[in-house]
């Protein structure tokens, strides 16, 4: 066991990674950042004259994300502010899944002997054995935003002190927060970070205590990878598979409440989603807003005119429509039911 250095030693800066980790947690929630959790730094194996400055690696998951832009750019703040104290580099990796890269660049990262790295870990797991190998190679190393997972650290005798917040307790925040916007009952999806991943692990355990606490069932939940695009493909997917039918709600309150025809209120309720969908498709692409995001935006619009039109009670329109539930002679199935596995089906 190599004997740990004072802290005048010129490769000994666990207060300094501690520090530029809490400036990265604040600027990237707003807030002063977390407290380190344990964690011991073993001694360097190579000495430098007091005069050149401790070189420390900044290892985030994707630069493509904009919370860890922020990240780096809080990050790139701090040093530029004390640019006498220390250097600063600052590495990404392509997307969340590419944990191959990350580990790669804590290689690098000791192979250019860095003082020490702070790292936001793609995997909770897979990157214990890298960091565990920088610490042996004598640097300091912080884990931030993501822990690694405290079984795999103690099976390889290893302790990095972890800086970041209490993801359960925040997602919860956000689920009561979204709660006090429903009513008991009212069905909730959710998308999900990467499973083996500590803090979307956290995230939706805190999400499921709020949800359970409001009484709102959470009918799907789905891994997005963290990635926008993904996430607004399953978004719009779990959309079409819990269809909110609002346009056919406006519909059938102008057939039973204004003695509308039934064909006519039929057009009109046909002419009211046309409409949404031109909306939509407008402000997306004028606005370069992505698509799910605007759809969501009309679904609440659309809601909230039908609770206008209805008062928010059932509407029924009587024997008018009574022949779309009636079996076709000859086939057993009624018009309703053709009607909706063509939809499907298109």
């Amino acid at each position: 066991m190599k004997a740990q250095q004072s802290m005048n030693s010129p490769r000994c800066f666990p207060w300094l990674a501690w520090g530029l980790s809490a400036v990265l947690l604040g600027s990237a929630h707003g807030c002063g950042g977390g407290v380190p959790e344990g964690g011991t730094t073993p001694a360097s194996t190579a000495s430098k004259t007091k005069s050149e400055k401790p070189r420390i690696a900044l290892i985030m998951k994707s630069l493509a994300n904009e919370f860890f832009k922020t990240m780096a750019g809080g990050a790139r703040k701090h040093q530029g502010e004390h640019s006498s104290e220390y250097e600063l580099i600052v590495n990404g990796i392509k997307d969340e899944r590419d944990l191959k890269r990350q580990v790669d660049l804590v290689k690098e990262m000791v192979a250019q002997r860095v003082d020490a790295i702070v790292i936001a870990p793609a995997d909770s797991k897979a990157l214990v054995s890298a960091c565990k190998h920088a610490q042996e190679a004598g640097i300091a190393v912080v884990n931030i935003d993501n822990k690694l997972d405290s079984q795999v650290l103690a099976d390889q005798g290893v302790k990095v002190p972890f800086v970041g917040p209490d993801n359960r307790a925040g997602a919860k925040m956000v689920g009561d927060y979204m709660a006090g916007k429903l009513k008991s009952g009212d069905k909730v999806a959710m998308l999900e970070g990467i499973k083996t991943a500590f803090n979307g692990q956290q995230r939706k355990l805190g999400f499921e205590d709020a949800m359970k606490d409001a009484g709102l069932p959470i009918v799907d939940s789905q891994s997005a990878l963290w990635e926008i695009e993904p996430a607004s493909k399953i978004a719009s997917a779990m959309l079409s598979e819990t269809p909110r039918d609002q346009g056919a709600v406006l519909g059938i309150a102008l057939a039973a409440d204004w003695g509308w025809p039934f064909w006519l209120a039929l057009a009109a309720c046909l002419g009211i989603g046309g409409i949404c969908g031109l909306a939509n498709g407008m402000v997306s692409v004028l606005w370069s807003i992505p698509s799910f995001i605007v759809t969501l935006g009309m679904l609440e619009v659309a809601r909230g005119a039908a609770y206008l039109v209805t008062d928010s009670e059932t509407k029924y329109i009587g024997p008018r429509v009574e022949w779309i539930a009636r079996p076709i002679v000859g086939l057993g199935i009624s018009s309703a039911f053709l009607s909706t596995g063509f939809s499907v089906s298109v």
